[in-house]
């Protein structure tokens, strides 16, 4: 049973529903059905059904005479989320290095110490959580609803893709060292330094996840 909260059942159920998709508990090909979920998340059927609907909107899952098929996130896709991300986040991060305001500043350098801390002691689990609050971090400092906006659906739709580099030391190591750098920048205000570092940290995480593949 989903836990109530501020946010209305059907967000719930769809942050639920997107994570399952996400991280390939919902594998792609697999039809979920309104009555399985139902039973799954002890639930009525009026806030699964909004909640697909969104998540069709969001082409996570399509219809299907068989019901709602799952479709997930694809190397192709993630390989042109990794395009977006390479042009956007760049506009993001200099903003960023531009706007950026003594709090969150510190507030970014917590999240990075934190970062170090948890890969020192190899608990990737919590780097991983703690890369999505350090962008999440410059996009909001970008003061871009737009970006921020885009850029957090994009960062959230990698995650399975990101989910896998805990299982390799040499790149979370490489992506603390990177985020490092971004933030040296930034502290800066040097929104070419930024950009130019996160461009690295981009480019890198492309070439390890998807290889350079279309």
């Amino acid at each position: 049973m989903i836990e109530y909260k501020s946010m209305s059942l059907a967000n719930q159920i769809y942050d639920e529903l997107e994570h399952r998709i996400l991280t390939g508990e919902y594998a792609p090909g697999e039809v979920i059905s309104e009555k399985r979920l139902v039973a799954e998340l002890n639930v009525s059927r009026t806030p699964i059904r909004e909640a697909l609907s969104r998540l069709n909107q969001e082409r996570l899952i399509k219809d299907t005479p068989a019901g709602n098929e799952v479709v997930g996130v694809s190397r192709q896709d993630a390989y042109d989320m990794f395009l977006v991300k390479s042009q956007l986040e760049n506009i993001a991060v200099r903003r960023a290095a531009e706007n950026i305001t003594d709090e969150e500043l510190e507030q970014l350098q917590m999240i990075y110490d934190k970062q170090e801390f948890y890969a020192q002691r190899k608990d990737y689990k919590t780097v991983l959580d703690l890369d999505n609050e350090f962008h999440e971090a410059i996009y909001k400092a970008s003061r871009s609803i737009t970006l921020e906006t885009i850029l957090e659906g994009v960062h959230r739709k990698m995650f399975k893709y990101r989910m896998n580099s805990i299982e390799h030391e040499n790149r979370v190591d490489a992506s603390v060292a990177e985020h490092k750098a971004i933030l040296e920048a930034i502290k800066a205000h040097n929104g070419d330094a930024a950009e130019a570092a996160l461009y690295v940290h981009v480019e890198n995480a492309c070439e390890y996840f998807v290889g350079g593949e279309k």
